[in-house]
């Protein structure tokens, strides 16, 4: 009897894994998906001037290659040369390594830094070590580690606390650069003076500014561009950034660009123009500011006290005159000191209340007003 169990169970147990077996084999298997990761995008490098030397070796004394036309794109391979060469392109001068690069027909060699244009937002090490090579080749040390730290603090802006030292840093940075590009960018103003040089990469130095001209198209100009500011400001916690972003829109709202001169005020040649009191843009100003500052105490005062101040000082001393007349400038006025806005100071309500009495005989004040013919 033990011997016929001993041979009962081994075959029981081998009847039992082959269905088991069998049950695992007939089990459908499941689909094995390979995900390749896509190759990094590289560098696009674009020449911006004509003629750009494809070079064997980085450097001046090396074999042509090819001569790149204007526009015509290239990728960054990843190498910088280890040495600035100074070389003068279309007035401009600069002092710039080499990039080793390929072009769209795969052929390989050094171009010079400064004869290209690229995306500054890109992951490329060289790009980044380029353009800080180019601040401080035209701007110095200083200004160049201030860019780079400005761009971080816009980048990791999280509330609108960090918008307001953003915005702060950006307006300081902006007046250094100005202050500095009419010496270092002359602008052609005739073809005769040669090309405009091609400074896109300035503009994407600083976020939330926009390249353009000043003195007539003579000089690069940084102005605060208030669209992309509204568009961080609408990703931060709390609401101080958006409504003093939006103010600043109210005061410039073509194209979002903060240009020289206020909504409330007609440009009409490059350094002046006349005052808009009459118009009601006055009193729209003055009241959203007051808002703004009632609503988000100490969070954009200094901006904004000076926003009024400058304002106050079209009202009471536009020096080229007033295009509206003498009617339709006290009735704003007399708007205004009705308004009791807070933003306004015993010494600005005074200066107010003054000029109101000159604006009453205009002629005698030697005040022009009514430059626009019918009013």
């Amino acid at each position: 009897m033990k011997k016929f169990l001993l041979f009962f169970i081994p075959l029981v147990l081998t009847y039992s894994c082959g269905n088991e077996v069998k049950k695992v084999q007939d089990a459908p298997q499941e689909e094995v998906k390979i995900i390749i990761p896509p190759k990094p995008e590289r560098t696009k490098l674009v020449a911006n001037i004509d003629y750009l030397r494809l070079r064997s070796k980085a450097g001046t004394d090396s074999e042509t290659v090819a001569m790149l036309e204007r526009g015509q794109v290239m990728h960054d391979l990843g190498e910088i040369s280890d040495f600035t060469t100074k070389v003068e392109l279309r007035g401009v001068k600069y002092d710039e390594p080499w990039l080793k690069v390929e072009t769209a027909e795969g052929q390989i060699g050094w171009v010079y830094g400064g004869g290209v244009y690229f995306d500054l937002n890109s992951s490329s090490k060289a790009m980044d070590l380029l353009m800080k090579k180019r601040l401080v080749s035209f701007y110095g040390k200083n200004i160049s580690e201030d860019v780079f730290a400005y761009r971080k603090a816009f980048t990791m802006a999280r509330t609108d606390k960090d918008m307001a030292r953003v915005i702060e840093e950006g307006s300081s940075l902006a007046k250094e650069m100005n202050e500095k590009n009419e010496k270092v960018f002359p602008m052609a103003r005739t073809p005769e003076d040669g090309d405009v040089p091609d400074l896109r990469w300035l503009q994407q130095t600083l976020p939330g500014y926009h390249l353009g001209s000043a003195g007539e198209g003579t000089v690069y100009w940084l102005y605060r561009n208030l669209k992309q500011f509204s568009e961080k400001a609408s990703k931060t916690r709390g609401k101080a950034d958006d409504d003093f972003i939006n103010l600043n829109i109210q005061l410039h709202p073509t194209d979002s660009i903060e240009y020289f001169y206020p909504v409330y005020f007609m440009q009409t040649w490059d350094y002046g123009g006349h005052s808009l009191l009459g118009e009601g843009k006055h009193l729209e100003i003055l009241t959203s500011a007051n808002e703004v500052m009632a609503k988000h105490p100490r969070a954009f005062d200094a901006e904004i006290n000076q926003i009024k101040d400058d304002l106050i000082q079209d009202l009471t001393a536009s020096p080229q005159g007033y295009w509206y007349g003498k009617k339709r400038i006290l009735s704003e006025i007399d708007k205004i000191m009705k308004a009791e806005l807070g933003i306004l100071t015993e010494k600005d309500k005074i200066a107010i209340s003054e000029q109101r009495k000159r604006f009453t005989d205009p002629v005698a004040s030697g005040i022009k007003v009514g430059l626009r013919s019918g009013t």
